[in-house]
């Protein structure tokens, strides 16, 4: 979690092969009069199109790949952004330098996608559900068991 020029941050680096999703959620009076929400996904195996949302899905795909190559893991990423009333857009280089500045902190190390849920339902201001609603990767989390749990 982390805050910037008015920005919100949640980084959630789930177990399991690699994949990112960044989606963005700009308040009103920023660039529209109502809400707008942005976001693009990418599977294991990458992406055939440029991403809808542009440089800061890049930025921020960087700034995780980095941590991610740092630390010699892999794992699903998903990015939420929140840009309230006050900012104006600099640029991707505060995406990026602003996902790096996250991750150099210490982690929040949770044990289920429930947990972090409940702590991203305290640090952002619009509803789980909304996230839920424009996530591909946190429906597959939320819905999909894991090899493990299959098993046991």
């Amino acid at each position: 979690m982390g805050e910037y020029l008015n920005n919100r941050w949640a980084i959630l680096m789930m177990p399991g092969p690699w994949s990112y999703e960044s989606i963005e959620a700009w308040f009103p009076g920023i660039i529209t009069d109502s809400l707008a929400i942005a976001g693009d996904f990418e599977p294991f195996w990458g992406r055939h199109e440029y991403a809808s949302m542009g440089g800061c899905y890049y930025a921020g795909r960087l700034a995780v790949s980095e941590e991610l190559l740092r630390i010699g893991r892999q794992a699903s990423v998903l990015i939420l952004r929140e840009a309230y009333p006050g900012y104006i857009p600099v640029g991707v280089w505060n995406v990026r330098e602003s996902v790096r500045n996250i991750l150099r902190g210490r982690p929040e190390i949770l044990s289920s996608l429930d947990e972090c849920l409940k702590i991203v339902r305290g640090w952002l201001s619009l509803p789980i559900k909304l996230w839920m609603n424009n996530s591909r990767l946190l429906k597959t989390k939320a819905h999909q068991m894991s090899l493990e749990e299959f098993l046991l």
